[in-house]
């Protein structure tokens, strides 16, 4: 066995003109070494390495790069124990750290290996989460001169503003599109990656698959053809972090995104030229495409577009039809709880090519479209609501009038009243809001009830089935 030493000399004078040296040699007996005092760990930082994740060094931080596809993906996180000093247990606190070492951040799942040294980490939507800085270790038997500096995986520089220094895991959601209507089709699903829910594509007063699609043709029937593809990541402050290439050929678009210069996602879409998905999205959250909301008011009769409708309460009046199959825009109202009813209620959804315009004079509030077979509405209030007259502004003839009103003032109910131009009642309904969860409507011409109830499994993750229903139950021939 090698013995290691160390020599050094040291001068003294034993005579005055006779100096001497006296060497001294150190030699190691053992291969470590003892300390009788207490030994205190201020800080340590092990490294984290993952797999299923692209890394880079951006800015003098480590970043890693994860394709987001939902909760069901995962990547693996281990960490690297190896320079813990003197192999010291770790203390329960600090081994409940390593269980959980994103306690702060809802939107992370992390599932623990057996011996948590590691285990998986999941987001519940795209995003940029901070890896953990500093996670503090017990302090309870340490003498308060003694303060740990914590546990802190990662000690990076960065310079970009909001970053902690430790680093990032991005989860992305990628996608191309090209033109604003994705082509014509749309999808039957949105998600909102600041709650990780999905809802509706087809949000009223468009609900309909056919209004939604035709809500983007020009005025010769087909889609703008779209200057530029457009890339996303499912939360647009991402785009930072990448640096991405678009390609053009033919009517398509081919789009590589790069993490570090090494790229991570490609994908393509195409401008359809022709729609030929006219019988997509009909499954989930849209009518039937052959339904007559399709007629886009060409007869001059926009019954089946007008009026209230159940569910969510809602009411729209179609402004105009000045082609086949479009729609000039919308007055229109959509609530799920108690509602109170002005003119400012209403709201207006305008095609960009419509010519509308939105006045109000003498707490008078007038909406007059333009467009070949445009309409004008004319709102003014009444006790405790509102009525609208409805007119052709091509010669101001009288259509017919809605009065719209929270009966005894309530915001609780609402009655729906349409008047034709010969002053007969069209239809009487009225909604009530019950046991503070959804409407019910009641015809009062026909004497009947119903209610809709949504049995909403959409986002429950137990669930695995995307779906949607709603059941529409006859309550009783009376109130």
């Amino acid at each position: 066995m090698r013995t290691n030493f160390m020599k050094f000399h040291v001068f003294h004078g034993l005579k005055k003109y006779s100096p001497a040296t006296l060497t001294l040699t150190l030699r190691t007996s053992a291969t470590n070494s003892i300390c009788p005092q207490p030994l205190y760990l201020l800080t340590w930082s092990p490294s984290i390495e993952s797999s299923g994740a692209t890394q880079a060094i951006i800015e003098g931080s480590i970043y890693y790069a994860v394709k987001w596809e939902d909760t069901s993906g995962s990547v693996d996180i281990q960490y690297d124990l190896a320079n813990r000093p003197c192999r010291a247990a770790p203390s329960a606190l600090e081994y409940a750290v390593r269980l959980n070492p994103f306690p702060d951040e809802a939107r992370l799942l992390f599932t623990p290996n057996s011996d948590a040294t590691g285990g998986s980490l999941s987001a519940m939507a795209p995003g940029a989460y901070a890896l953990p800085k500093t996670v503090k270790i017990n302090t309870q038997s340490i003498p308060p001169s003694k303060t740990l500096g914590g546990m802190d995986p990662i000690r990076t520089t960065s310079t970009r503003e909001g970053d902690t220094g430790s680093g990032l895991f991005i989860f992305f959601d990628p996608a191309i599109t090209y033109g604003e209507s994705s082509g014509g089709c749309g999808s039957v699903l949105t998600f909102d990656s600041s709650t990780g829910r999905y809802g509706e594509t087809y949000e009223y007063p468009l609900n309909s698959g056919c209004l939604w699609r035709n809500w983007y043709r020009d005025g010769t029937g087909a889609h703008p053809y779209p200057s530029e593809a457009v890339i996303t990541y499912g939360d647009e402050s991402l785009s930072d972090y990448f640096t991405e290439d678009i390609d053009y050929e033919d009517h398509c678009a081919t789009g590589t995104i790069r993490f570090g210069g090494q790229p991570v996602w490609s994908g393509t879409a195409c401008y359809h030229v022709e729609d030929g998905c006219y019988e997509q999205g009909v499954e989930l959250l849209s009518s039937d495409p052959c339904d007559d909301v399709c007629s886009g008011c060409v007869d001059g009769n926009c019954d089946a577009l007008e009026g209230d409708s159940l569910g969510s309460l809602a009411f729209r009046i179609p402004l105009g039809a000045p082609r086949d199959l479009h729609i000039s825009g919308f007055l229109w109202f959509s609530s799920d709880g108690p509602v109170s009813i002005t003119p400012s209620t209403f709201n207006l959804l305008a095609r960009p090519d419509a010519t509308i315009t939105d006045t109000t004079v003498d707490d008078v509030r007038t909406i007059t479209c333009f467009d070949h077979r445009g309409r004008t509405a004319k709102l003014e209030s009444i006790e405790h609501g509102v009525r609208i007259t409805m007119y052709q502004t091509s010669d101001g003839s009288l259509e017919h009038t809605w009065e719209i009103t929270n009966e005894y003032g309530s915001p609780y109910y609402v009655n729906f009243h349409k008047i034709s131009r010969l002053d007969n009642a069209m239809c009487n309904a009225t909604y009530t809001f019950q046991n503070g969860e959804r409407w019910e409507y009641f015809d009062n011409m026909a004497q009947y009830s119903e209610a809709v109830f949504r049995d909403d499994k959409l986002n429950d993750p137990e669930n695995s089935v995307l779906s949607w229903p709603f059941h529409l139950m006859q309550i009783s021939p009376d109130r």
